[in-house]
């Protein structure tokens, strides 16, 4: 059952997102939208707490993904150009996730306390931290990149970012791999809801919540369709 789902995973996880907009969006909006004047901190919430889920799921990929790197292994120049641009793409994705979070908070007047000031910075430090995270564990695990280990400290960031490769495609590996797709999946469709269907009737503008929509539909189809 599990090579089954994984094979067609693309297919799969179509029809959970389909499920979502059908049953589920349509709450999650009128949440949103219905938020009351002032700071709303479940908003804020669920939005810091998607971009933890998804650096979660990468993690659950990285040993199929350090599994496919060792046994169709790429040129290193040809990796780093190959991730460069989703790179770049999901860090102004996720400033603009924590500018709807910094909206929520009552960013978009000058009548909002010096902490909750203090705090929307906070914010836009701690995406650069999850950012460095996230092109971390979104690429593949190459050994030899930055020559060996130096120093102590060296040794436990290649032991947290190098895993033990598997030697074949257990149930276990699969089984993390389709995980991590989930939790994926989940920061993908509240991400869906926050900039096209909140984004797009605030005063951002319609335009702009309906490229950004477009665009993380299409990035993350074909994201969870080519990555391993």
């Amino acid at each position: 059952m599990l090579n089954f789902i994984f094979r067609f995973r693309g297919v799969f996880f179509s029809l959970l997102f389909i499920g979502y907009l059908t049953f589920l969006a349509p709450f999650v909006q009128a949440r949103f939208s219905g938020a009351a004047h002032g700071p709303d901190w479940l908003f804020v919430g669920i939005i810091l707490g998607v971009q933890v889920v998804e650096l979660g799921g990468l993690l659950l990929k990285r040993p199929l993904t350090a599994y496919y790197a060792t046994h169709v292994p790429v040129s290193e120049t040809k990796l780093l150009l190959s991730y460069l641009f989703p790179a770049i793409f999901h860090l102004c994705f996720s400033f603009f996730l924590t500018l709807a979070a910094f909206g929520s908070l009552g960013g978009w007047n000058d009548r909002i306390s010096v902490g909750l000031r203090c705090l929307s910075v906070g914010l836009f430090f701690l995406v650069l931290v999850k950012e460095a995270f996230f092109v971390a564990f979104m690429l593949p695990p190459v050994p030899s990149f930055g020559g060996p280990p130096r120093s102590r400290f060296d040794v436990e960031t290649r032991r947290l970012l190098l895993p033990k490769v598997p030697g074949a495609l257990t149930p276990a590996v699969i089984g993390r791999n389709l995980l991590g797709d989930l939790c994926m999946l989940i920061h993908s469709t509240l991400a869906y809801s926050v900039l096209w269907e909140v984004l797009a009737a605030s005063s951002l503008g319609r335009d702009v919540g309906d490229y950004l929509g477009l665009s993380l539909f299409f990035w993350r189809k074909n994201y969870l369709g080519s990555r391993h």
